[in-house]
């Protein structure tokens, strides 16, 4: 299962069309999951509640066609802590085109979305899974509380070939339980080719920050993508009051991931203890993701200053490898 630790603001979707003759090489595009609420309720403060009393309570329909919804896991330990964006639609040809998306709860990492296409039998296994859940109880309910974090809740919108439609939201509670969850991800962590995507041990994204308060500010984003492109977003804040210089961003040599790698295996930074820590006013933070698995290293350890050298001197190293 996968391990994200650290995810980004900016967002970034990865086209990776999964059928029966492999992966089609496609483009980046910038695309952001696309929830929709069957119900709209002007926000005027507190707690927003509506019930359509004509939805039904039992869908008799094997034929899903159409399935959308994300969900806030809090509680299930088998997976991360963070929202989940699913989607599955049947087209007129028979194919099924979807996506699966993850931000972690708490990250910097930059997030993936895949795109996808599959055959028609991941209708009939989401179908197995939102009848198992008994959420058809509590189709047609909209709940939204204003003002809290958007850090819980769900929303399922789905339709089928009999006209039927199961629809129901909530942004402060979730009403899927724990195997439903856990199910559903599992289901599109597979079929969208996160799985593959992410089944190896090499270095695929990156987080690199500098932190000064009042003095210096630098953060980079660095990723690949499923077609094996990096991808890359550097941020240089150079007073620490928030006049930015203009961010840069592109693509750049798998090498500098590679390099990264190196760094991170020549000087041993895994080993790095917490305590003592080391005093200094200027902060390094390094995240690393490889495949499932998160690294972290950070300046007020106990870093040697070998290990401090080397992690100060990423930022040349990126600037270096991203200019153009």
């Amino acid at each position: 299962m996968i391990h994200f630790c650290k995810l980004a603001a900016i967002t970034v979707s990865i086209v990776c069309l999964c059928g029966c003759d492999g992966p089609i090489k496609k483009d980046i595009t910038i695309l952001k999951p696309e929830i929709i609420e069957p119900i709209e309720i002007p926000v005027a403060g507190g707690r927003d509640e509506n019930v359509d009393e004509s939805a039904p309570k039992e869908i008799k329909s094997e034929d899903l066609t159409y399935f959308d919804s994300w969900f806030a896991n809090n509680e299930s330990q088998e997976l991360e802590w963070g929202k989940y964006f699913l989607k599955a639609e049947l087209g007129e040809d028979g194919k099924v085109t979807g996506s699966y998306y993850y931000m972690d709860k708490n990250g910097d990492f930059t997030p993936l979305e895949f795109l996808f296409e599959t055959d028609a039998s991941i209708m009939k296994e989401i179908n197995e899974i939102v009848k198992e859940s008994k959420i058809a109880a509590w189709n047609g309910y909209y709940g939204h509380t204003n003002g809290i974090p958007e850090d819980y809740g769900f929303a399922i919108d789905a339709k089928y070939a009999s006209g039927e439609r199961l629809y129901c939201s909530d942004n402060a509670a979730n009403y899927y339980n724990e195997e439903t969850m856990e199910a559903l991800n599992a289901l599109f962590y597979d079929r969208s080719g996160a799985k593959e995507y992410h089944n190896t041990n090499r270095l695929q994204n990156v987080y690199y920050s500098i932190y000064e308060r009042d003095v210096y500010g630098f953060y980079a984003y660095i990723f690949e993508d499923p077609n094996g492109e990096v991808h890359y977003k550097v941020m240089e804040n150079a007073d620490g009051k928030g006049n930015w210089v203009p961010s840069k961003e592109g693509t750049v040599s798998p090498e500098l991931l590679q390099k990264i790698q190196g760094i991170y295996e020549e000087q041993d930074f895994a080993s790095i203890q917490t305590y003592p820590r080391r005093e200094g006013d200027r902060h390094y933070s390094l995240y690393l993701m490889f495949g499932e698995n998160c690294e972290y290293i950070y300046s007020d350890t106990a870093i040697s200053d070998e290990q401090y050298a080397a992690l100060e001197g990423i930022r040349e190293l990126i600037l270096g490898e991203t200019d153009s």
